[in-house]
């Protein structure tokens, strides 16, 4: 089967962005299709474990719901989505729905067989977790021996079939050592490298992940070694509109949790309603999800005045919820990492002179 790419440049691409915001059209979908997965990864936010997931019937009764509404992306994950034995038939049905399929994994269930299918069946690109060039390093974040060696081995059968690959790394205080060594890996595969020193707090609202994060030093210096990595120029950003949206959370794009459960994203905790119970148009335009698509800039930024970066800040109400209980609530993990990047710009610019 083709593989689908959405990615093209072609003209009128930003009057079409604009349409989907406006009409509210979910887009782009991310559905982890079970909490189950080989790995407890230090930093994982993930917390639900025992809720049973949707069984095939009704992931395909929401696929059918998702074409329906239009929309055009999925990124499936977990968990990992290979420890459900009936995944490779969920990526069928959604690409017979003509769906950009994209998969992030482990990578611990991926063999020659398993590659060779998914290449068969028109996968965008698969993603895997890589913390560190040291093996031990790598383990010491999944706690898992030999998750290092298992990654390499995925990566090698998806070589081989031909499929894009897609490594994410997440820099964390375990993994600053190392974590840089992993460009030599990205090229050996040809693969796309996404980076950050981002990390969030677990769903059910606990820091415990955040202990991990950066301080203000470390994350300064993750940012100068990105824009050099990256070739990026800093610019001076220009200031944003307060009343446009905070983001796409909720206009054009949603998150559906294993057991069926609609939130605006994977970052903001706010249940909206469960496909179990109600259809997922009904839920997707229901008051509260209405609610959440039209929270401005403007909303989230009045307890932020006294901050220099408060016209520049994308702030995500997510992770403010999640911290704070309140979507537009000022918080630390967001206003420190923004802080950090902005002085580090401003750092880039003042070099350059």
């Amino acid at each position: 089967m083709a593989r689908c790419c959405f990615e093209n440049d072609f003209k009128g691409l930003e009057d079409f962005c604009g349409w989907v915001e406006e009409e509210r059209v979910p887009l782009s979908v991310h559905w982890d299709v079970t909490w189950q997965c080989d790995l407890r990864c230090a930093h994982c936010y993930l917390t639900e474990r025992e809720n049973r997931d949707l069984t095939l019937a009704e992931a395909s009764d929401l696929l059918d719901q998702l074409a329906g509404m239009g929309t055009m992306t999925l990124l499936l994950s977990g968990g990992d989505p290979f420890v459900r034995p009936d995944f490779l038939q969920i990526v069928e049905m959604a690409r017979k729905r003509w769906f950009e399929v994209r998969i992030i994994t482990n990578g611990l269930r991926i063999d020659d067989n398993t590659a060779e299918s998914l290449e068969k069946l028109g996968v965008r690109q698969i993603s895997m977790s890589l913390y560190s060039a040291d093996p031990r390093e790598h383990d010491a974040l999944t706690f898992k021996p030999g998750s290092f060696e298992a990654v390499m081995r995925a990566a090698k059968a998806l070589k081989r079939a031909g499929l894009p690959i897609c490594f994410k790394t997440i820099v964390t205080r375990k993994n600053a050592r190392c974590f840089k060594q992993l460009a030599e890996i990205i090229e050996e595969f040809d693969a796309s490298w996404e980076v950050t020193p981002l990390v969030f707090p677990a769903r059910d609202g606990s820091f415990g992940p955040l202990e991990l994060a950066l301080d203000d030093e470390a994350r300064k210096a993750f940012f100068a070694w990105d824009f050099a990595r990256l070739g990026w120029k800093p610019e001076r950003p220009l200031p944003l509109d307060p009343k446009a949206a905070v983001c796409s959370a909720g206009r054009s794009s949603l998150y559906v949790a294993p057991d069926g459960a609609v939130f605006p994203c994977i970052n903001w905790n706010l249940r909206l309603g469960t496909i179990r119970e109600a259809p997922l148009k009904e839920i997707w335009n229901s008051p509260m999800a209405l609610q959440a698509a039209h929270v401005t800039r403007e909303d989230c930024l009045q307890t932020c005045k006294d901050c220099n970066y408060v016209n520049l800040c994308d702030f995500c109400p997510g992770t403010a919820e999640l911290l704070t209980g309140k979507c537009a609530q000022k918080n630390d993990p967001v206003c420190q990492n923004a802080r950090c990047w902005f002085e580090s710009v401003e750092a880039s610019l003042a070099h350059e002179k």
